[in-house]
């Protein structure tokens, strides 16, 4: 038999009901003030930097902070934006700059530099992006130029054609301009238009293969088969591409930390003659690419230019122990032991670096004065010749054979290789020292006193016995 069950009272919900909506309703009402009163900051763009160097890693990681501790900041939004550019992180880049655009629509700079992080992944948003960049500012050639480009690829050549010369009008000097007006104006068929401007481009950036490309078409469709064969030539031994005049394009360049970016600011230092800076960059590099071979050879050229003869030597010796092959490291560690007197082991390994690059100047050059130095005069000048044949007009090659003759006591050939190398180089105030020198020898007096007098006033100090012997010879001569 079955126990019987108390039954149990029943709640009354409904009397707790407005109580419990009340309670919902007020707590919806906290959940919606504490969300407005707190937004949600929004997403920061990032990328897996474990596998970046880490300097890029860090800035990155930086910036990114930046934009955290201030969220409303357009430049911050803008600044990272510029950090992952530069470091060829386009999309993560235009995310940002769209972001420092919600916040500030009026600032150019991010129009234009999002035009460039589109253009590697959408080209239809760089041609509207491009237009919005111009209804902010219309008098940056650099950003016509670019929206010209995008017009050639619709094949809305008008509309391209129009930009490229508003673009020269706003900056003569712009080669790239020149160069896409020949190009159009010789599609038209304008032969003699587009010789103007094609021929302007290559006076404003000389360098240019891509200006040589067209010209030696150019020439091919003129008939004038010589200069389209010259212009062919120089196709080869120039750089692809016009260095374009574009001030935040470079400047956002500039923000890149990567070894590829710091190798290019050391050999800008080096160029410019500031080796210190030069030496600092590439022994960072060399710290975070330790087995790097070109790395370390680099950094045993700056240090062997300082006369840092020893450190220069460990790296060249570190270089071949990584890439025994390396034309550059057995070039580098022979000059050092030349150096030091070892001529035979440099002889040995400036040989070694020509098996790889046979036509290498300088390497001949450096080979050529060691042998010279050691008397072995024919197999000095056969590295001479071949040095001259390559490039004769190398400065380099031809002042160092003008001193050979001149220890030879071959006067009047040192003085031809003198007067080649002031062709070239006219405000040597040595050279002219050099040249007084061997003509005053060869009794060639008042073009020695010539030469003297211009070393001078170019700050070399004329040996007394040499200006003794040019007065005397010339006092003499009346």
């Amino acid at each position: 038999m079955k126990r019987s069950q108390r039954k149990q009272p029943e709640r009354s919900t409904s009397r707790n009901a407005p109580r419990i909506a009340g309670l919902v309703v007020v707590g919806l009402a906290i959940v919606a003030v504490i969300r407005f009163a707190t937004p949600q900051a929004p997403e920061v763009p990032d990328v897996d930097r474990s596998q970046l160097e880490p300097d890029v890693a860090h800035k990155i990681q930086n910036f990114r902070e930046s934009v955290e501790n201030a969220p409303s900041s357009h430049e911050a939004w803008g600044d990272l934006g510029v950090v992952f550019h530069a470091h060829g992180l386009e999309r993560e880049a235009a995310l940002c700059y769209q972001k420092a655009l919600e916040l500030d629509p009026s600032d150019f700079r991010w129009h234009y530099l999002l035009v460039h992080a589109l253009l590697d992944f959408d080209r239809a948003a760089a041609m509207e992006e491009s237009a919005r960049a111009l209804e902010v500012r219309s008098d940056y050639p650099a950003l016509l130029v670019l929206r010209a480009e995008l017009f050639e690829e619709s094949d809305a050549m008008d509309e391209a054609k129009a930009l490229y010369t508003r673009a020269l009008e706003l900056d003569p000097r712009d080669s790239s301009a020149e160069l896409a007006l020949g190009r159009l104006t010789m599609g038209e068929g304008d032969l003699e238009k587009a010789r103007a401007h094609l021929e302007r481009a290559s006076e404003l950036s000389p360098d240019a293969g891509s200006i040589y490309a067209a010209l030696a078409r150019l020439y091919r469709r003129l008939g004038e088969n010589d200069r389209a064969i010259e212009a062919a030539a120089r196709v080869m031994s120039s750089a692809a591409s016009i260095p374009i005049a574009d001030p935040l394009h470079i400047q956002m360049l500039r923000e890149s930390v990567s070894s590829t970016a710091q190798l290019g600011h050391a050999e800008d230092f080096a160029e410019a003659g500031d080796l210190k800076q030069a030496e600092s960059i590439y022994r960072h590099l060399v710290a975070l690419r330790p087995d790097d071979a070109a790395m370390r050879v680099r950094l045993g050229d700056i240090l062997l230019q300082q006369d840092k003869n020893p450190e220069a030597k460990v790296h060249y010796r570190a270089a071949l122990a990584i890439k025994g092959d390396d034309a550059a490291g057995h070039a580098g560690l022979a000059a050092v032991l030349g150096r030091e007197g070892a001529y035979d082991k440099a002889v040995s390994h400036f040989q070694e670096s020509l098996v790889r690059r046979s036509d290498h100047v300088p390497t001949l050059v450096s080979l050529a004065s060691v042998l010279a130095f050691q008397g072995h005069t024919d197999k000095a000048m056969t590295h001479y010749d071949h040095a001259l044949e390559l490039e004769s007009d190398n400065v380099s090659a031809r002042r160092s054979l003008a001193e050979f003759m001149f220890r030879l006591k071959r006067y009047r050939e040192a003085a031809a290789h003198y007067r080649k190398v002031l062709q070239v180089e006219p405000e040597l105030g040595v050279v002219h020292l050099q040249l007084g020198a061997a003509l005053a020898v060869t009794g060639e007096y008042a073009d020695a006193l010539s030469h003297l007098e211009r070393a001078r006033d170019l700050g070399q100090t004329v040996p007394d016995a040499v200006r003794e012997r040019v007065e005397i010879g010339l006092q003499e001569r009346k």
